[in-house]
């Protein structure tokens, strides 16, 4: 076994053809541990000679040309970077997501709205910010935009309802205000746990926070040692 092996791949139902230097060659991700010769995590089940990888064949092509070429190249079946986003986040590929960030125009919400102030409800707890803010989130800005469909529309109080744990969302918010994921003090014994902060950040698309996540209770664990 070698790392200029050539390895092929199923994705989806696709066929795809590479080396292995290719996909071990951003060597923290989940690509690198599945098919790096030394590693101990079992790669991906074998059948008719092709590793089955279950992902968007699209979305694939995309991350298997960005660890090619360290460039993001979008084909003609892709409208946008979300998508590979997720798909590159599933794998570990923080580079790659910095990148498509970068690439991405900083989302604004239609003006001269930007500042306008929004009241949330966000479990019984009231939470003050504004479209500007929110429009950090795919999610929060298309509910927030005045052209979308299915804008929610305000309680009596003029306050729109999030379903989600206060303590849990101010965490996402405060992020959107400062690009910081700023942890509590609770989180030391466990609340709230890594894998909630990371569920509630990609319920509303924040895929770029994933690594300060995980530095965040890494430093956590490490201080209770």
């Amino acid at each position: 076994m070698s790392v200029v092996d050539w390895i092929i791949l199923d994705v989806g139902g696709r066929r795809m053809s590479t080396t292995r230097s290719t996909l071990i060659s951003s060597p923290d991700s989940v690509l690198a541990r599945m098919f790096d010769p030394d590693s101990r995590l079992e790669p991906a089940r074998m059948e008719d000679g092709a590793y089955i990888i279950d992902a968007n064949p699209d979305c694939f092509q995309v991350i298997l040309d960005w660890l090619r070429y360290r460039q993001v190249m979008l084909p003609s079946s892709l409208n946008d970077y979300g998508a590979v986003a997720v798909v590159a986040e599933f794998y570990g590929l923080l580079e790659m997501l910095e990148h498509i960030k970068n690439l991405q125009p900083s989302p604004k919400i239609e003006e001269p709205c930007d500042d306008e102030k929004v009241t949330l409800d966000v479990g019984g707890r009231k939470m003050y910010t504004t479209k500007k803010t929110l429009s950090v989130s795919p999610v929060l800005r298309e509910m927030f935009d005045t052209r979308a469909r299915n804008k929610p529309k305000p309680q009596a109080d003029g306050s729109y309802f999030i379903d989600s744990d206060p303590n849990n969302f101010l965490i996402v918010l405060n992020y959107m205000r400062d690009d910081v994921v700023i942890l509590p003090e609770s989180a030391v014994k466990g609340t709230p746990s890594e894998d909630n902060v990371r569920r509630l950040f990609a319920r509303f698309q924040l895929h770029y926070a994933r690594k300060q996540i995980e530095d965040n209770f890494k430093n956590l664990r490490d201080s209770t040692k």
